[in-house]
């Protein structure tokens, strides 16, 4: 939990992605349909990270890999996340659970941090998301890394652990919001995720998601970057 409540410098920054979304018309008709903004498929109840449900999703998450690249692929934190799609639900007049919008928030990051994961592994199908100056921005941080831990062997040798001296405070923060994440929905009741909540009306959620420090803003909207296009290549 303290990780979470570091100086946002060390997160991508989330603000104005709710007007993002609200100017993309597909996640509007998405929200208006469904209630969600993430996609699901038939009968599923979570939106999983994997290659299918990403590719589904691209309108939604193209926004946010956008600001990885230029936050030196840093994830965002669950909070300020969640408070992006609270704001987006209000602006596009859909009433969502608190339960909805924290459940929403950590399946992005899962997706994001999915994505970025398969991207460092150069797999292929999922790289395309990290194209262009996004690949760059991978392929700068790599070589940062490679430095420290250079760096590291040379000061330390002989000490254990030093696999782990290139990651960042990114890593830490992902121990604490994404794995209480990952808790809360362990305990939550089979069957009882909501996956399609009625948009006309608001629920109130019993067991309430943790909530952290509030970080809200504003950014122009934003249409969706052309890449979108080959992204639907990859279905």
């Amino acid at each position: 939990m303290a990780a979470a409540m570091k100086g946002e410098g060390q997160a991508m920054d989330v603000s104005g992605l709710a007007s993002v979304w609200e100017g993309i018309a597909s996640v509007r008709k998405t929200a208006r349909d469904t209630g969600l903004i993430m996609r699901l498929p038939p009968g599923a109840q979570l939106c999983d990270s994997n290659r299918v449900n990403a590719v589904a999703n691209t309108d939604v998450l193209t926004p946010c890999l956008e600001r990885m690249r230029d936050h030196d692929l840093k994830l965002p934190y669950i909070t300020p996340l969640q408070e992006e799609i609270e704001m987006f639900f209000r602006q596009v007049h859909v009433k969502v659970s608190e339960k909805v919008c924290y459940r929403t928030a950590g399946e992005i990051k899962k997706m994001l941090s999915f994505i970025k994961r398969k991207a460092n592994k150069k797999e292929e199908h999922i790289d395309m998301y990290m194209a262009g100056a996004m690949r760059q921005a991978n392929i700068a941080q790599a070589a940062r890394e490679a430095l420290l831990r250079a760096r590291s062997s040379a000061s330390m040798e002989g000490s254990t652990g030093d696999e782990n001296e290139g990651e960042d405070d990114e890593s830490v923060e992902r121990e604490t919001d994404l794995d209480e994440f990952r808790r809360w929905l362990d305990s939550q009741p089979r069957g009882s995720q909501d996956p399609i909540p009625d948009p006309s009306s608001a629920s109130s959620a019993s067991s309430g998601p943790p909530r952290l420090l509030t970080f809200m803003g504003s950014r122009p909207r934003g249409c969706l970057h052309p890449w979108h296009a080959r992204f639907r290549g990859l279905g």
